[in-house]
């Protein structure tokens, strides 16, 4: 046992010696460096929730250059004046971090100063570069409802390094066309032709310019193709009144190919029929017979359409009225009745032909062919006009309401007080005999 103690202090007072011998080495060699230098790439940060770590180097010198310490030491860090272990920020706010080291030798050496940035993203930007996604560089502006961001993307680079594809909405940017500034990106204002540039500006900061080629809408047509949107080509003058689009299908290829609805643009078509000008589209304007329709936009002629053009004055053949089923009968009351009537009307080539036509009682135009109230008495002669052709005519016997005086009469109940073992036989029987009694026979 007392060998043992004396081994356990021989080894302490050994490894003590160690130490001593290790820190005075140590304490020699900090205070050979001259000079340290702290360094770190993390110096530039971006504005969001929560803390981030600085990783960081440290080199040292002395009389003879850079000295390899490895982590035999660790210097005294001061975040804005204040001692830390381990180095974080606060990143949640926009700020400027200072950051020392300090060496603990006799010298007390002092670092250079470490300058970390926390920016707002708007005070980020370095850079905006705008790309274009179309496939042509031709741009008409009298389309409707193209935006910046269905043409452009707008790319922000940060002092940090990184890169943003944002929307025009991301930021308040300001839109140059030609060199002129505007809040709003409306192509649809531009009044010139030719050649132009686009770039957007954030602050001080403007992007590069896109360069486009600028076009009136009717002078970048290159094809027009016209079709009906309804299966029949006919049309009936007096009976339409709609406009061009209601009828006609007209899709444009531009000179950058690309394929538009013209149909929304009938101010910049010329119109004309068996080659001669129409001016505004109108069936009531359009010669009867079949004719050859084309449309003109600047130099470009659509493809043509034959229409036929029907007048009703001339070519319906006979109309048929009748009563609707729902009220076949020529009697009526004055006052009372209601009537439907139905109708056909039929044109040159025994066809249906749907056109209106108007119902007509006694020679009075009435304001509808259902529900139609008989208002007159005696015998009614009814029939329908369309463009000029009678129908055959319906009679109405019509009379007027009669007041009936009341009639009261005696109301006689039978009760058989045998009612055992009755049948039906029994019952008829009975019944016989009772009227038979009453009718004095």
């Amino acid at each position: 046992m007392k060998n043992f103690k004396i081994f356990s202090l021989a080894l302490f007072l050994t490894f003590s010696s160690c130490m001593v011998e290790g820190d005075y080495e140590n304490s020699l060699l900090l205070d050979t460096i001259s000079s340290f230098e702290l360094i770190s790439k993390d110096t530039i940060f971006i504005v969001k929730e929560g803390t981030q770590s600085i990783t960081y180097q440290v080199k040292y010198y002395n009389s003879q250059g850079l000295v390899s310490l490895g982590n035999t030491f660790q210097p005294k860090l001061l975040l804005d004046g204040n001692s830390v272990s381990p180095l974080e920020i606060d990143l949640s706010k926009e700020q400027d971090y200072r950051v020392i080291a300090e060496l603990p030798n006799s010298k007390k050496l002092i670092s250079n100063e470490l300058l970390i940035r926390v920016l707002s993203l708007e005070n980020a930007i370095s850079k905006i570069n705008l790309r274009y996604l179309g496939t042509s560089n031709i741009l008409i502006p009298e389309l409707k409802e193209i935006g910046f961001d269905e043409l452009f993307r707008i790319e922000l680079e940060l002092v940090n390094g990184e890169k943003m594809l944002v929307s025009s909405q991301f930021l308040n940017f300001d839109f140059l066309i030609n060199d002129i500034k505007s809040p709003e990106f409306e192509l649809q204002n531009l009044i010139f032709t030719g050649d132009g540039k686009v770039q957007v500006q954030f602050k001080d900061l403007l992007s590069n310019s896109i360069e486009l080629k600028f076009y009136k809408l009717e002078d970048a047509v290159s094809k027009v193709d016209f079709g009906f949107k309804k299966e029949s080509n006919r049309m009936i003058k007096f009976e339409e009144n709609g406009s061009f689009s209601d009828y006609f299908t007209a899709n444009a290829t531009l000179i950058n190919e690309q394929k538009i609805n013209f149909s929304d643009y009938p101010e910049l078509f010329s119109f004309f029929v068996n080659n001669n000008p129409l001016g505004i589209f109108k069936v009531e304007d359009l010669p009867e017979g079949r004719v050859s329709f084309v449309s003109k936009v600047g130099n470009i002629t659509s493809n043509p359409l034959e229409i036929e053009v029907i007048n009703p004055y001339n070519y319906i053949k006979s109309i048929e009225l009748s009563f609707s089923d729902s009220t076949n009968n020529i009697y009526a009351v004055e006052g009372l009745a209601f009537y439907d009537f139905d109708y056909k009307i039929f044109g040159k080539e025994n066809e249906e032909f749907p056109v209106k036509a108007d119902l007509f009682i006694n020679g009075l135009k009435q304001a509808k062919l259902v529900e139609v109230l008989i208002n007159q008495s005696g015998e009614l002669d009814v029939y329908v006009e369309s463009y000029g052709k009678r129908s055959n005519s319906l009679k109405i016997i019509s009379r007027k309401e009669k007041q009936y005086p009341i009639v009261k009469m005696p109301i006689i109940f039978h009760v058989l007080t045998s009612a055992n073992n009755v049948n039906s036989g029994h019952i008829i029987n009975k019944l016989k005999s009772l009227n038979e009694a009453y009718s004095n026979k």
